[in-house]
């Protein structure tokens, strides 16, 4: 079995700058882990306050996602219709809501997403090894300087290629005919993925739960 422990890519957002990342190994993830535990602690109690949805909401929220993938697969004149039953669904669906969960969602969903962008940084500064072709006031970045200085898109950028990465080595190893004897696959995880959650906010996710 051979897994590829670094890997470079060219952005999409900005073809001339290219980046090279590395797999980050066990004891770099559980560095990670550690520094970064009040912010996951705080993911998971976002995550319990969170109002659960109710079964009229998740059925309307089931047709919603119907509509919307019906939208994607029409062209742009016939698509009137389907915008429309859209927006009367989801207009079903904030009515649907108990008291006060919409308004506790979106805030419980926006303090989600700015703990997600705090773990961001922790990742990037541990897995991207170079960034060629990206300057700021005339001055090359650098890995060491990436974080601050980058635009946000290119680091999310970044960032997702850095859990696309993770991800692929995790389903080399569980795709191997034989079992890696190292241990440094399996059982791994991935801190800083979320991923979304139908009757919540979006809640850290393993690669153990993905297997």
């Amino acid at each position: 079995m051979n897994i590829t422990s670094e890997l470079q890519e060219t952005s999409k957002l900005y073809p001339e700058v290219s980046f090279r990342i590395r797999r980050l190994n066990m004891l770099q993830r559980a560095d990670i882990d550690m520094q970064t535990l009040a912010l996951r602690q705080r993911q998971r109690e976002v995550q319990l306050d969170y109002p659960a949805f109710t079964e009229q909401e998740r059925d309307l929220g089931d047709r919603l996602a119907l509509a919307y993938r019906k939208l994607n697969a029409l062209p742009a004149n016939e698509a009137a219709p389907t915008v429309q039953e859209i927006e009367d669904i989801a207009q079903a669906r904030r009515a649907a809501a108990p008291e006060g969960a919409e308004k506790k969602r979106a805030l419980l969903d926006m303090e989600f997403e700015l703990v997600a962008q705090q773990l961001k940084p922790y990742f990037l500064r541990a897995a991207l090894v170079s960034i060629d072709g990206l300057t700021v006031d005339g001055k090359p970045v650098t890995p060491a300087t990436f974080v601050e200085a980058s635009p946000p898109e290119l680091a999310d950028e970044v960032h997702q290629a850095i859990e696309a990465h993770m991800r692929l080595s995790a389903d080399q190893a569980k795709n191997s005919p034989s079992p890696s004897t190292s241990g440094a696959v399996e059982g791994e995880r991935t801190t800083s993925t979320i991923a979304p959650n139908a009757a919540g906010p979006p809640i850290p996710i393993t690669l153990a739960e993905t297997a």
